[in-house]
């Protein structure tokens, strides 16, 4: 069901970009426009969640599991505005602030993963070190001390002993492309969304300037 909100009534939500700031689509003819902090969208014409409109998410991982860019937003939405289970489609999305996620939603993952390798080796299944692998792989990555091509291969292996939740947290976490981690969302972190809601918020905050509205 459609509301009207006003600019004071806007939702508060999440949207992610892609790698360059742009939006991910032509937006009403002019093309992928270059998005910064205080840019207001306007969108005419039906609004149909997945379909037409400007979009967003109210909840973080909602959000990253749409991601196509390691640019995360936080967004002021209003005008017609229609939810539907995950998303939100509306007429009017305003950036309140926006910061390059990449180090932290890396870092995140690595967190995700080892916590359900922790998990296993407490309930008596000591997971495979191919798998511990890929995570430190990934973080030795972050430091700048291993390829794309070692992550590759990291992530690959951590797939060959018999697979798990955790193996292929790991391995999610180590896959060269973030856009990677919109599977990884879905199969992962199904059981436990709530706490890792909670978790990716409050690195999300860290990345947004003093001052700004995040919450």
């Amino acid at each position: 069901m459609a509301e009207t909100l006003t600019r004071k009534q806007a939702i508060l939500a999440w949207h992610f970009l892609p790698d360059d700031g742009r939006t991910g689509y032509d937006h009403a003819g002019r093309g992928r426009v270059l998005v910064h902090a205080g840019k207001k969208l306007v969108h005419r014409g039906a609004v149909i969640p997945r379909q037409s409109g400007l979009h967003a998410c109210e909840r973080a991982h909602d959000a990253l599991a749409y991601a196509c860019g390691s640019r995360v937003c936080r967004v002021a939405c209003w005008g017609e505005v229609v939810r539907d289970d995950d998303v939100l489609a509306c007429t009017h999305r305003a950036v309140l602030w926006m910061a390059d996620a990449t180090s932290t939603l890396w870092g995140w993952a690595c967190d995700v993963a080892e916590s359900m390798l922790r998990d296993e080796r407490a309930a008596g299944r000591e997971p495979h070190a191919c798998v511990w692998a890929a995570v430190e792989t990934r973080r030795r990555w972050l430091r700048g001390e291993a390829s794309d091509v070692e992550l590759r291969k990291a992530a690959n292996n951590a797939l060959c002993p018999p697979t798990t939740r955790a193996a292929h947290a790991a391995s999610w976490a180590a896959r060269v492309s973030l856009a990677a981690q919109a599977s990884w969302m879905v199969y992962v972190l199904a059981a436990a969304r709530e706490a890792h809601e909670q978790s990716l918020v409050a690195l999300f905050e860290t990345l947004a300037p003093r001052g700004s509205v995040s919450a």
